[in-house]
């Protein structure tokens, strides 16, 4: 067996940059990913065992039957308790204690999805600051910008003027995120004015779309992001970024009300959508979206009823949506330049290489002290055309697979060539191998 030493250049490291592409396609409230339904099994009609219009993150309880399914648990290490004094209003709506040694369950699958909220136009704010409920007038709205609360076990809410308070809140302002991208477009300002259209996020119309980081890797790819209407199958309206600055254009239908105008904003590393286009997209077709008793179609309708129950907006089925996008993803990748030189391999271990109807074949000679194989000839295998020929003899050989090994010659690899490759001493080859990390 021959081996060979990688040289200084022959080993070097790169970064794949990929844009794989993405699509969500709403309607009646489920999600379609990628145009691909979901695969039924003997056990369960999803076989990834998650909800509709989610992938399956670790793909671990595949179409396992209910109550057997692969669980987990953590063991408690110390201590841990909430303070009462932290569930004052349901702020904190667990007061759980751990014991040291106790068995911690943790629930599978685990799956993501996109995710849709709606925020009508507001009058007046109340949002939490420091466990202390403040009213704030329309003439002074926040100071932090618009506050969202995310809840984990409903869905997330403008202010925590909500009855139960399940779950855990989480505060969330987009003012730091328009602060982030301000410098692309005046559009990013929390208040426009004039020559701009005038509104005021903190308390305009709005929805946003929440992707999870599961579906474009890295970030977003500027410039790649479509959202279109549909009302009875027909396109009311599309969305695309074509300055790759943030801003949502509508682009069509050409000459539509808000055609060329921005409807909304994309924030690519963070994977959010804000859509704040409220003019009329169309007719009025009465549709009974989810959220709001206004029934005109606008791009802040845009996902309505996303993974709710709409059993009660009968009309709301008529309208549906899609989303394309591409994301980024970089791959490390490490290449190998393996050599095959002149004059080099072009001897094998395969029987097949030496002349099985030679006289010496399997013959050896002996004496007292010693023990010697008789030669045998390599076998002509080289290619003739005429008959009754003998063509001059060349030592040949077919590379068929590539080994790779560390530094204590431990095999670690092993790369397969899709047709075994002729070599002769007069030929030499460079074979390409690349390994993602």
């Amino acid at each position: 067996m021959a081996v060979f030493k990688f040289g200084e250049n022959d080993v070097f490291v790169n970064t794949l940059e990929a844009y794989p592409e993405t699509s969500f396609y709403i309607h009646s409230g489920t999600v379609v990913i990628d145009s691909i339904p979901d695969l039924s099994g003997a056990n369960q009609s999803n076989i990834l065992h998650v909800d509709d219009g989610h992938i399956s993150l670790y793909e671990i309880n595949v179409d396992r039957p209910d109550g057997q399914e692969i669980s987990a648990s953590i063991t408690a290490d110390g201590y841990r308790s909430y303070p009462s004094a932290l569930s004052v209003d349901g702020l904190y709506a667990y007061n759980v204690v751990y014991s040291k040694g106790q068995e911690i369950p943790v629930s599978y699958n685990l799956s993501g999805t996109i995710s849709q909220y709606y925020y009508p136009e507001q009058t007046s704010k109340v949002f939490k600051e420091r466990l202390t409920t403040i009213q704030i007038e329309n003439n002074t709205p926040p100071h932090n910008g618009r506050v969202i609360h995310g809840v984990k076990t409903a869905l997330p809410e403008e202010s925590v003027n909500n009855a139960t308070h399940q779950g855990y809140p989480v505060p969330y302002s987009i003012e730091g995120l328009l602060d982030k991208y301000s410098f692309q477009s005046p559009h990013f300002k929390m208040k426009t004015a004039a020559p701009l259209p005038e509104r005021d996020l903190r308390t305009a119309e709005m929805s946003v779309i929440s992707i999870p980081s599961i579906f474009y890797g890295s970030k977003i790819k500027k410039g790649s992001v479509e959202l279109n209407y549909y009302v009875s199958g027909s396109k009311i309206g599309t969305l695309t970024d074509r300055g790759r600055r943030g801003e949502l254009i509508q682009t069509g239908p050409a000459g539509s009300t808000g055609s060329g105008s921005v409807a909304g904003l994309v924030f690519y590393q963070e994977g959010i959508i804000v859509l704040t286009g409220s003019w009329q997209l169309g007719e009025d077709n009465g549709i009974d979206y989810s959220g709001s008793s206004d029934t005109i179609n606008k791009w802040t309708h845009f996902g309505s009823g996303l993974h709710k129950d709409i059993s009660s907006f009968s009309t709301l089925p008529s309208a549906s949506f899609s989303i394309d996008f591409q994301g980024t993803t970089k791959i490390p990748t490490m290449g190998m330049l393996c050599k095959a030189p002149y004059s080099e391999l072009n001897w094998s271990n395969n029987p097949t290489f030496v002349n099985h109807n030679s006289a010496y074949y399997g013959t050896f000679g002996s004496s007292s002290i010693h023990y010697k194989e008789n030669e045998v000839d390599v076998a002509n295998i080289t290619h003739k055309e005429l008959v009754d020929y003998v063509p001059e003899q060349v030592k040949e050989t077919y590379i068929s697979k590539v080994a790779i090994y560390d530094e204590k010659k431990n095999l670690i690899g092993v790369a397969k060539v899709a047709n075994p490759v002729r070599k002769t001493p007069d030929r030499s080859y460079l074979f390409k191998l690349k390994l993602d990390l």
